[in-house]
């Protein structure tokens, strides 16, 4: 989208959301952008005075620490009669599928009727709203909602705390390296002083581990295999997380100390960690070092951002894994900035 129509699209929801009322919020399968984005929308819907229900697929209780976090509705959005909404706002989501379990054949019924806001900064996002605020070259959704709300409200401290939590959580504390950090760092400053409560972000997002985290971190290093194509060279590692009772909602936060290490690997380009699931699938996350990895997860029907992106294919690791070194004898990754 170009700067004229997204400043277009910026006005016409606002003026949607100031003239209209009834609202349901919908996340995507659950990561710190998606949780901090939801409970950020819902408060400003709320400080507009609209009636606003804020739903979630997944049980998300390591988010307990965000404010207002009681305000999810922990419900199958399937199950969810939304003609009783005037309007749906969906988060992080680059198709209304991803409010459900990856595995899932289930769908979200959304009526003829209902107006649909779509803010989101995946390229893969399927435009479905009838008003589509889409900006791939954004680290977050929480820094969109912060664009495009950020002079029409009171950015409360549970708001700059979710907004913040937002940007930590799909930045990876300002790590990722495919961003033009100016803005987004402003945008953080501003939080901060309007409330934001970084320490806890970072403390509960990054620094409070169960046991079972740890010994799934350790097993996922010591299933790792280096792997060379070419003059690309990756990591591999298969680790079922059914074994250590962890669901794959969480298994974004759950393997961060893993990335940590393999990210650090001097001479390796990416990495992909594969994890079963049930019936035959398997679900796979690219974490991007040298090359970006969002066109390589959309090649196994997936996708995502260039640092970081996954997919959920039917296959076995074995075969995929010789599918992915073929698939990278006849392509050229792009270098990440």
């Amino acid at each position: 989208m170009t700067n004229q129509q997204l400043k277009k699209t910026k006005l016409e929801i606002i003026d949607r959301i100031n003239k209209s009322d009834n609202f349901a919020v919908l996340i995507s399968d659950p990561d710190d952008d998606a949780i901090g984005s939801g409970l950020a929308m819902e408060e400003i819907l709320a400080q507009k005075e609209k009636s606003v229900k804020l739903y979630s697929s997944f049980d998300i209780p390591e988010y307990a620490f965000l404010p207002r976090s009681e305000k999810f509705i922990i419900q199958d959005t399937s199950t969810v009669d939304f003609g009783q909404f005037n309007n749906l706002i969906f988060l992080d989501s680059s198709d209304p599928s991803r409010t459900l379990d990856s595995i899932s054949e289930r769908s979200v019924r959304i009526p003829k009727k209902t107006f649909v806001i779509n803010i989101d900064h995946h390229s893969t996002t399927t435009m479905f709203g009838n008003l589509n605020y889409v900006v791939p070259e954004s680290t977050s959704t929480g820094e969109l909602l912060f664009d495009i709300f950020g002079k029409e409200i009171t950015i409360t401290p549970s708001i700059a705390t979710n907004l913040l939590c937002a940007i930590i959580g799909d930045t990876n504390c300002f790590k990722y390296p495919t961003y033009d950090y100016a803005h987004t760092l402003e945008i953080a400053s501003i939080l901060i002083k309007k409330g934001a409560k970084h320490d806890d972000i970072v403390k509960n997002a990054f620094y409070t581990n169960d046991k079972k985290v740890i010994d799934m971190n350790t097993e996922a290093l010591k299933n790792m295999h280096y792997n060379r194509v070419g003059n690309i060279s990756y990591t591999s590692t298969v680790v079922d997380m059914k074994k250590y009772g962890i669901t794959t909602s969480s298994s974004r936060r759950s393997f961060h100390i893993y990335y940590e290490i393999v990210q650090s690997i001097k001479g390796i380009d990416f990495s992909v960690r594969i994890n079963p699931l049930v019936d035959g699938l398997l679900k796979l996350s690219f974490r991007g070092r040298t090359v970006a990895v969002d066109k390589l997860a959309e090649h196994f029907d997936g996708g995502g951002h260039k640092a970081a992106a996954g997919s959920t294919i039917q296959n076995t690791p074995e075969q995929f894994l010789e599918e992915l070194k073929n698939y990278l004898k006849s392509t050229k990754l792009e270098k990440l900035a």
